[in-house]
């Protein structure tokens, strides 16, 4: 694993190709990735000789996560037209890695046609048992303690993907985690994962449609890396969560200050979620019971203007400050058609 300021090299690599598993040898550092493109992200020094990484294939928080030892192995979504970046991570870092999907003949689930899954990591045994549990259900407790997900994170995720049915309609995730959450009066903007549709779609193609949907309105943020860690946590007071979160931020706050900032920019913000699609991100800060915003900012979701129209009309002038006031009782008493929750992301 990776360790701020030196790397520890772990394994080997098997010979070189698109097969199952395995790679190359490390060769020749040089610092620039094969199939990067304009959303690289620049390193503030070096890692394992590379001066810039590629934010999505992997996701960079997956991809801390993974070097920092958070996570035993990662899986991605892969396009295949990325291998070759790929490829140089795995040469770089001495990873292995797996297809699972032509280990088992079986197709994943892809939001978009024509991916692959692999699984990347350090330890042969733990990607081969990631691939297993991967090929028996990726709605399971093992699927996801594999993946190095705290368990009582997955055990949480699993309740909710297996109460849906035909005939009972669940909330969203996001609100079975604020409803299991104790302490809300300030939450860590590190487990934020309001931006994580991947595992969240479940409602077939109306569902799908609506999250590229979302997706496209906020065409000027790379919307899916809006994420510190990768699952989704049981409360947003969850421990293990908490620490990972921590551990895997300090790696990009190290390696890659701005893009640290970029994240930590939209994700430490207080949000008045009313559904997975409808939702409101303030620019502003919660103090006793008030909350003080100058802005209604990105990202953006599909609620509708009038609800818009309703939180600014709840609201009075700040005190001291440019901005609004929104008093939180005037919120939670106010006529919904979906009942909001305030999520107070910060520092």
């Amino acid at each position: 694993m990776v360790h701020m300021g030196r790397i520890v090299r772990m394994g080997h690599m098997g010979r070189m190709g698109l097969t199952k598993h395995g790679g190359e040898k490390c060769g020749k550092v040089v610092n620039k990735l094969s199939g990067t493109n304009d959303l690289n992200v620049k390193l503030a020094r070096p890692l394992c000789g590379l001066t810039e990484l590629r934010d999505y294939d992997p996701y960079i928080s997956d991809l801390a996560a993974l070097l920092t030892g958070v996570k035993p192995v990662i899986y991605i979504d892969l396009d295949i037209r990325s291998w070759p970046y790929i490829h140089e991570l795995c040469r770089r870092f001495k990873l292995k890695y797996v297809f699972p999907e032509e280990e088992y003949h079986k197709e994943a689930f892809h939001l978009t046609p024509g991916k692959k899954i692999i699984i990347l990591g350090f330890n042969q045994r733990k990607i081969r048992e990631a691939a297993r549990q991967w090929s028996i259900s990726v709605v399971s407790v093992p699927w996801g303690v594999a993946l190095g997900y705290p368990q009582c994170c997955v055990k949480t995720y699993a309740k909710w993907q297996h109460a849906e049915s035909p005939f009972k309609k669940t909330p969203d995730l996001i609100k079975v985690i604020s409803g299991q959450t104790r302490a809300k009066e300030q939450l860590s903007f590190t487990v934020n994962n309001i931006y994580n549709y991947y595992s969240r779609i479940r409602g077939g193609p109306k569902d799908e449609a609506m999250q590229q949907e979302i997706v496209a309105i906020n065409s000027n943020i790379t919307f899916a890396t809006l994420q510190v860690i990768s699952w989704h946590p049981c409360s947003y007071n969850c421990r293990k969560s908490l620490a990972a979160g921590e551990k895997i931020f300090a790696f990009m706050e190290y390696y890659m200050p701005n893009f640290a900032g970029h994240i930590k920019h939209y994700l430490a913000r207080p949000v008045i979620f009313f559904d997975k699609y409808e939702f409101v991100t303030l620019d502003g800060r919660l103090r006793a019971g008030k909350l003080d915003y100058c802005g209604i900012p990105g990202p953006v979701s599909l609620a509708p203007a009038a609800l818009f129209d309703k939180i600014r009309s709840l609201s009075e002038p700040a005190e001291k400050r440019r901005g609004a006031r929104l008093d939180i009782k005037k919120l939670f008493s106010a006529a919904w058609k979906k009942k909001p929750e305030l999520l107070n992301f910060g520092e």
